[in-house]
């Protein structure tokens, strides 16, 4: 697909590594099929997006890549399938950054809390339990996907052009406690 995007258009500007799944299973209960099923989707769904675009940026030197982890990977929380390939993910942006910055492309890594999409309405979380979040989260509420599309047109665009590497939270203050 990055082959005929970059022969469509002659270059690729962005990338937003955003397909991933999650899972309520509790660690007990994960087995190593549930295990590579999450770490392929989140963890290798990621590496293979930076693998196949990266090097079309860098033929014109300049690109961004966006990466979405999970506040899960930063505060620890879930012993679980789902927290490890979000870590992964960080541990990728890093890496990418590192590895692609001296050919122009950037990587950076976004790190949301609970946002209302279809993802999380599909978790069984009952209304008491949403009730508890919010009121856990200093900004009082959930987060909504145009928190997170805001933050990545920010890192996509040249108005970020000396930011690579970089993580930033987007959990309405909740891992700040």
């Amino acid at each position: 697909m990055a082959k005929e995007v970059y022969q469509c258009f002659g270059k690729i500007d962005v990338l937003v590594n955003n397909a991933g799944i999650s899972s309520e299973k509790p660690y007990a209960d994960i087995n190593l099929d549930d295990w590579q099923k999450m770490l392929s989707i989140n963890g290798f769904g990621s590496f293979a997006g930076i693998k196949h675009v990266a090097s079309y940026m860098a033929k014109e030197k300049k690109g961004s890549i966006v990466n979405i982890s999970s506040y899960t990977a930063q505060i620890g929380q879930g012993f679980n399938h789902y927290s490890a390939s979000k870590g992964a993910v960080r541990a990728l942006s890093k890496a990418a950054a590192t590895t692609f910055g001296k050919s122009g492309v950037r990587v950076n890594a976004l790190f949301p809390g609970i946002i209302e999409t279809p993802m999380t309405k599909g978790l069984s979380t009952s209304k008491e339990l949403v009730g508890q979040l919010i009121q856990a989260t200093p900004l009082q509420r959930l987060g909504q996907p145009e928190d997170i599309a805001n933050a990545a047109l920010f890192l996509a665009s040249d108005d970020s052009s000396y930011i690579t590497g970089a993580e930033l939270v987007i959990d309405g203050g909740f891992s700040a406690q």
